[in-house]
């Protein structure tokens, strides 16, 4: 008799903790602490669970024991909002390309003995942005510099880059752009159109924008998004020049013809280098990054694949001096460094490129390993970055290209997830995160910019320019004894005086105006 009594009861406990989990609850939020109160003392007995979810403030979850008792308070005076307590899911989104699960460095639940969420959160990214174009309408472009890539696998082919102002194979510059036959990439080593099938840059695209979302294959880290093959040989560094030289052509006549001709490329990955030499002996090469980024390219290299501080030895491109190149090395599942250079100088962050899996030739895929591959993670973050519709960085890469990249690159280095055993590893101290890069470009500068009237003239000379500690301003005579205000890019004023100089240095890195009288002049600051 009792044995049957205690099974009735827990039956009873069992059906009511299922109806307690299934009866739907609601949010109630009262007009004061008064009101609290009278209400949880006269309705107590019709609660089956009530909960104030923050001691400080008036809001409650409650479950209500018939559920025809919610409609009774809808109108009630004493009570600012009742409605449902809806369900929430986390918002990732992730392809259904039937390999994607063997890419973790895009989502990592754990797979092949993993830490968990040792990725780039490429499926949050993902839930507000797979890529595209950018705000202005503008086809965005990453170029990768390497051996060569299969453009029609199948895959890449839908993403990669067509010049069609250029008739392919004709022999003629259609497009008056100095190049012949670039209808789908260029080479540089034979000053033709033709690129070969290889798997290093094949690779490469495939981390980068293999077609997502398209039942095939694996997704790229931009599901949509023109790739630009340039092929050089990469041993050699005229060839790597020369390459560059390319791309920087491409986007200064995209600038100068407000997208009439050339390419609006963005960013461009270079996974080689030349290790244990002096920096001073590469002065052509490294001054390719500062020439690509006062057009507004940002460049991406891989350091060396050896467990080294590169500070040293020496490497190019690791150690050139360049505000618009970043340098990434390679981590693994378990977001430690694996076989890869390291320096807190020079090496910028960490990308997972230990068994990353991409395409390789003739529509087939792979597992690879090596700092390469961490490089176009960044690459592709850039071109991400780019398509955030945002107007106002539309109007700074419009018009301050260079400043574009800066900021680029300021988002992608403090977006990072800090990780222990990156500290004095790395600049940043941390692994790539795209979706906390968003979010930085999203909460800095979509906004509306209220600065007009930017002017370059020389009226007043302020420099240095980027300014560091101090920016010196002589007035013109006309100008003289103004008082001269700092606005950052948002438009708020930061700071006023009448003196010629400022001192910058406890401001943070980024765009910032100098107002005299009704002109407004762009500076940088680079601590």
């Amino acid at each position: 008799m009792k044995k049957n009594k205690w099974c009735l009861i827990l039956l009873v406990l069992i059906t009511f903790e299922a109806i307690s989990q299934t009866r739907q609850s609601y949010l109630v939020w009262f007009k004061s602490s008064a009101h609290e109160n009278k209400f949880i003392a006269d309705f107590e007995n019709k609660f089956i669970q009530a909960k104030k979810i923050n001691p400080n403030h008036l809001i409650w979850k409650i479950q209500f024991d018939e559920e025809q008792v919610i409609s009774k308070y809808t109108n009630d005076t004493n009570i600012k909002f009742i409605q449902t307590n809806h369900q929430v899911s986390l918002r990732n989104k992730t392809p259904n390309d039937p390999d994607f699960s063997k890419q973790y460095h895009l989502l990592n639940n754990g797979q092949n003995g993993g830490k968990i969420n040792s990725d780039i959160k490429a499926s949050e990214a993902w839930s507000y942005y797979t890529g595209g174009n950018s705000y202005k309408g503008d086809t965005i472009v990453v170029a990768i510099v390497d051996a060569g890539c299969d453009i029609e696998h199948e895959d890449l082919k839908e993403n990669i880059y067509i010049n069609y102002r250029e008739i392919p194979n004709d022999g003629i510059d259609n497009d008056t752009n100095g190049y012949i036959d670039d209808y789908k990439g260029y080479n540089v080593v034979t000053n033709s159109g033709n690129i070969s099938k290889a798997n290093h840059g094949t690779f490469i695209a495939g981390i980068i924008g293999a077609k997502g979302n398209n039942n095939l294959g694996i997704a790229g880290i931009n599901w949509n998004i023109k790739m630009l093959p340039i092929e050089a040989n990469t041993g050699d560094e005229a060839g790597v020049v020369a390459a560059y030289l390319y791309i920087y052509d491409q986007r200064k006549l995209y600038n100068q013809s407000n997208g009439k001709k050339g390419s609006f490329i963005v960013a461009s990955n270079s996974s080689f280098g030349v290790f244990q030499v002096k920096v001073s002996d590469f002065p052509i090469w490294c001054a390719m990054y500062d020439t690509l980024g006062k057009v507004g390219v940002l460049s991406v290299g891989a350091t060396i694949n050896n467990y080294l501080d590169i500070g040293n030895y020496g490497d190019v491109p690791s150690m050139c001096a360049s505000n618009f190149l970043i340098m990434a090395t390679n981590s693994d599942k378990n977001d430690e460094l694996n076989a890869a250079g390291y320096s807190k100088q020079y090496i910028d962050l960490s990308a997972p490129a230990t068994d990353i899996f991409s395409t390789e030739t003739n529509n087939t895929y792979d597992y690879w390993s090596g700092t390469s591959f961490a490089a176009p993670q960044i690459v592709a973050t850039a071109a991400l970055l780019y398509h955030v519709p945002c107007s106002v960085f539309s109007y700074i890469y419009s018009n301050f290209p260079d400043s574009a990249a800066l900021l680029i690159k300021n988002y992608i280095l403090n977006g990072v997830d800090t990780i222990a055993s990156h500290q004095n590893k790395t600049l940043s101290g941390g692994r790539l995160n795209i979706f906390n890069s968003i979010q930085l470009l999203e909460q800095k500068n979509c906004y509306q910019l209220k600065i007009n009237n930017i002017s370059d003239n020389n009226t007043n000379f302020i420099y240095p320019n980027p300014a560091n500690n101090i920016l010196y301003i002589i007035y013109s005579e006309t100008e003289k004894n103004r008082l001269v205000s700092l606005i950052d890019i948002s438009g708020k004023t930061i700071l006023q005086t009448d003196l010629g100089f400022i001192d910058v240095s406890s401001f943070a890195n980024g765009i910032y105006f100098i107002k005299i009288g009704q002109v407004y002049k762009k500076i940088m600051i680079q601590h």
